[in-house]
């Protein structure tokens, strides 16, 4: 609720007037029950989720508000006791609602000020509740004894489809009524105010008041998200609120542990170790892009739904959102993939240098392109209704991102022209280069030998018999990222510098 008030109660009230609105709103609505306040939405009823979203639309003050079967799946009870409170409103704050209901109760007639009866698009009646009765009495059809008149003169004016005859004969009766009322009708059209006006409030009309400002938009859906987030320290016994924390949290360090038990500590002096370590950081970030696109799939889907119902209100657009979003994820993914790479390049024994800039620089990009996936994500779900299609199609995108730019698992060389240069415009062309240089590059070329089978030293020779592929872990990237038609060209994208083998 108070976030609600902060998207649509203008800021010219200052934040205790916005918390004073919301608790007379939530008192308004019977949801001023202690249990109710810090309960999760899910957890509550039908008729208290019910007078919760009317309770959300009306904390902004409107002056008519339209409400579709608010007493829908309730029962007698209930429905009560949402049309009392929506009377009580009107009256308090002299406001209008308008209220659509299919089967009306006997009880709530006496809550409604005005009736209106529609059929086949014709208004039957509409007037004072009160006179109703003496409407329909005058045009000679008095309402029985003990039956509720909302109902029988509901039913009086619905058509008959059992037959043809039955409709032919209901469709007559129907046009009857219409043009009675439209000659007969006239005095009880006019508005017959209640004689009780005490309480009545009249104070100003806060929505005729200037709407919040994007800035002020964007801090309150941030902080929602956080409180959604963080929801578990309000209430540590909600189960939703710890499947939220694991996703968004402690998913990605988890499956880095279970990554590491397969990876532990890698041997770099074999040439078997460029075929596992190039596998290590293709698993890093296939592990990233799909855990971000699977987390963003179920924790963005209730955003989305509100994100739809309060941008028809006006509240914001979609830049705006998609901007909240962004930030959130800047700061929450922060913890989550520094935790998971810290476990992925340590105990897999990646090599690090004495300041660990080569820790932090496989950190930042594994965080770049989590959160370019989360976006991506978000971005399909406003565009694609159902969340399994739009996370099929992020996944199908993110699989092409992989295998034809990220290096890791097919050549850049190797690819046609037309590709080569589009892998340029695609996040893991600089992901895999980036991670694959800051393992591999070695500034001194002869610093270090790889050792082939059996322990023979490869030196400059490279020889099939003794598994020795690659000279150095130059050579390994200089076999991944630069182009055979011109092998002396340097590539912004991986630092390195072709030397001949002749020169050795």
């Amino acid at each position: 609720m108070n976030f609600a008030a902060a998207l649509t109660v203008s800021r010219v009230l200052s934040a205790n007037q916005r918390h004073e609105r919301v608790k007379r709103v939530v008192e308004d609505m019977g949801l001023n029950d202690p249990q109710l306040l810090n309960k999760e939405v899910s957890l509550l009823t039908t008729s208290e989720k019910r007078r919760l979203i009317i309770a959300m639309e009306l904390v902004r003050d409107p002056l008519v508000v339209l409400i579709d079967e608010p007493t829908r799946d309730l029962d007698p009870l209930n429905s009560y006791l949402v049309i009392s409170c929506l009377a009580k409103y009107a009256k308090k704050y002299d406001r209008i609602l308008v209220i659509t209901l299919e089967k009306p109760r006997s009880d709530i007639v006496a809550l409604l000020d005005r009736v209106t009866i529609l059929s086949l698009g014709d208004v039957v009646y509409t007037g004072y509740t009160k006179t109703m009765v003496d409407y329909f009495s005058r045009i000679g059809f008095p309402c029985p004894l003990l039956e509720n008149p909302l109902m029988y003169y509901l039913c009086l004016a619905t058509v008959d489809r059992r037959s043809k005859d039955r409709f032919t004969e209901t469709n007559g009766h129907i046009e009857m009524l219409v043009q009675k009322y439209k000659f007969e009708g006239g005095p009880y059209k006019r508005y017959a105010p209640s004689a009780d006006e005490n309480g009545r409030m009249n104070p100003p009309v806060l929505s005729a008041l200037a709407k919040p400002g994007s800035t002020s938009n964007l801090g309150a859906l941030v902080g929602r998200k956080f409180t959604h987030l963080f929801g578990v320290f309000c209430n540590p016994l909600s189960s939703i609120s710890w499947e939220i924390i694991f996703l968004r949290i402690l998913a990605f360090p988890c499956l880095s542990f279970f990554i590491w038990l397969f990876y532990f500590r890698v041997n770099s002096r074999s040439q078997y170790s460029f075929a596992t370590r190039n596998g290590l950081i293709f698993n890093a970030l296939a592990i990233v892009s799909f855990l971000s696109a699977i987390q963003t799939t179920f924790s963005f889907s209730s955003f989305r739904t509100r994100y739809f119902q309060e941008s028809r209100s006006g509240a914001y657009n979609g830049r705006v959102f998609i901007l909240s979003e962004a930030i959130h994820s800047a700061f929450v993914n922060l913890i989550t993939v520094f935790g998971g790479s810290a476990i992925l390049f340590y105990g897999c024994g990646l090599r690090d240098r004495d300041d660990g800039l080569n820790f932090i620089l496989f950190s930042f990009v594994l965080y770049c392109c989590w959160n370019f996936v989360e976006l991506q994500t978000s971005c399909l779900m406003v565009c694609i209704k159902e969340p399994l299609e739009a996370l099929s199609t992020t996944l199908f995108i993110t699989i092409f991102y992989l295998v034809c730019a990220s290096g890791t698992v097919k050549s850049i060389c190797n690819l046609d022209d037309w590709l080569f240069f589009l892998t340029y415009g695609t996040i893991y062309r600089y992901a895999g280069s980036v991670i694959n240089s800051n393992e591999f590059f070695v500034a001194n070329v002869s610093a270090q030998d790889l050792v082939g089978r059996n322990g023979v030293p490869c030196g400059y020779l490279v020889d099939s018999q003794s598994h020795c592929r690659y000279l150095n872990s130059t050579d390994y990237l200089l076999q991944r990222y630069t182009r055979p038609s011109n092998p002396t060209f340097l590539y912004m994208d991986v630092c390195v510098i072709r030397y001949s083998q002749s020169s050795g």
